[in-house]
C-alpha cells in the first residue's frame, strides 16, 4: 500500500518480474560504447538518440506530474538515526557502519528478495580502432579511460564509504534478517519497506558513481514512504 501510495508499485512489480537471465549484457556493453557523456545522447550511426522523463515514466510506470522534489543536504548523523531505528526491531542487528562492502556469503543469500539480476560480472565489448574513429565516441574512451586510472586505495575506499551512505551489504543483510521471521510486527514491516525503497532508488533509480552505497540525503524520503499514515 505504501508503494501504491507513492507511485512506485508499477517499478516494484517490474523488478520482481525480471528473470535472472533476462539481460543482455552484451548489448548494454555496446549502449555503453555508443553513450556521448557531454551530450547524455546516444551516438548511432544515423544520428543521435535520447532519451526523454515522458519515456522513463511509460517505460517504469513512474509518476512524472505534480511538484518537483528536490535533493535535501546530506544528514550528519544518519547513521546513528538507522540504528536507533532498526537495532530494536532487527534481530541480531549489524551497526550500518560495520557491515563491509564486500558482502559475505551470508549477506549475499537476501539477494534474491531484493532484485532477480544475475550477478555474473559483465562482459565488456572491445572497441575497434575503426570505431574509436568516431571524435565523440573517441572523447567518451578518453573520459573512461581517465576516470580508471584514478582508483582510491583499498583502505581509502573502505573509510570514505562510510561516510557515503549505507551499503548494499548492510542492505542485504539487514532485509534478510527480517523476511526469515515468520510474523513481522508493523514496525519492523515498516524497515523492511525503508530497506527495499532504499535499494530501490540506490541501485534502480538514482544509481551513484560509487556503485556500492546510497546516498545519505535518499534516506529522508525512504522514511517519508516507509513511515506514512496510509488509510
Amino acid at each position: 500500500c505504501r508503494l501504491k501510495a507513492a507511485g512506485l508499485l508499477p517499478l516494484a512489480r517490474m523488478m520482481e518480474g525480471i528473470p535472472r537471465d533476462f539481460l543482455d549484457r552484451d548489448l548494454l556493453s555496446a549502449l555503453v560504447d555508443r553513450w556521448n557523456p557531454r551530450t547524455h545522447t546516444f551516438q548511432f550511426p544515423w544520428g543521435e538518440m535520447g532519451v526523454s522523463l515522458k519515456d522513463v515514466s511509460m517505460l517504469l510506470g513512474l509518476p512524472i506530474k505534480g511538484d518537483p522534489i528536490a535533493k535535501p543536504a546530506d544528514p550528519k548523523n544518519w547513521a546513528q538515526d538507522m540504528g536507533t531505528r532498526f537495532c530494536k526491531h532487527v534481530p541480531e542487528y549489524d551497526s550500518v557502519l560495520n557491515v563491509s562492502n564486500t558482502p559475505s556469503s551470508e549477506a549475499k543469500k537476501p539477494t534474491e528478495e531484493l532484485r532477480g539480476f544475475s550477478k555474473k560480472p559483465a562482459k565488456r565489448r572491445k572497441i575497434s580502432a575503426k570505431q574509436t574513429e568516431h571524435p565523440q565516441l573517441k572523447e567518451s574512451v578518453q573520459l573512461a579511460t581517465k576516470k580508471s586510472t584514478k582508483l582510491k586505495e583499498p583502505e581509502e575506499e573502505e573509510d570514505s564509504a562510510k561516510l557515503r551512505g549505507p551499503t548494499l551489504a548492510w542492505l542485504r543483510s539487514t532485509y534478510g534478517k527480517l523476511v526469515r521471521l515468520k510474523e513481522l510486527t508493523e514496525e519492523q514491516s515498516q524497515c523492511a519497506v525503508e530497506i527495499y525503497v532504499l535499494w530501490l532508488f540506490g541501485w534502480v533509480m538514482f544509481t551513484s558513481t560509487h556503485g556500492d552505497c546510497v546516498e545519505p540525503r535518499l534516506i529522508e524520503y525512504a522514511m517519508d514512504i516507509a513511515y506514512s499514515k496510509i488509510e
